[in-house]
């Protein structure tokens, strides 16, 4: 049998509490780099990259569903073209849904349902 270190249980407890409590700035960014699509060049580049990092660090957090939706958005900017950002927009908006569900800001959101196995 393991034994459990409840020190690191502590601590483990406590970045995940910090991490969640970063979930709403980290919606606040997404949405604002995403209204800078067709105005800023940078602007692309920058939301990929802020995507990509929510996608890599929630799922180490225990946000599953927040690392698989950005994923799924991931994989649509991969190589998007500048007409097509408003398709994208739908995926974006889920992402920042369970951003703030996970962090209790959103009382009008349901749990994520569960995305489908592609």
């Amino acid at each position: 049998m393991i034994e459990r270190n409840p020190v690191a249980g502590n601590r483990i407890g406590v970045l995940h509490d910090a991490y969640r409590a970063s979930l709403p700035a980290k919606a606040r960014d997404i949405e604002i780099t995403f209204a800078r699509l067709g105005k800023d060049p940078d602007a692309p580049a920058e939301l990929y990259k802020l995507v990509h990092r929510l996608a890599g660090s929630s799922g180490m957090y225990g946000f599953d569903h927040v690392a698989a939706l950005a994923r799924r958005l991931l994989r649509k900017l991969d190589g998007a073209e500048a007409s097509s950002w408003m398709l994208i927009c739908r995926d974006k908006e889920r992402l920042v849904r369970s951003l703030h569900y996970h962090t209790g800001q959103c009382s009008q959101v349901e749990q994520p349902s569960p995305l489908p196995s592609w």
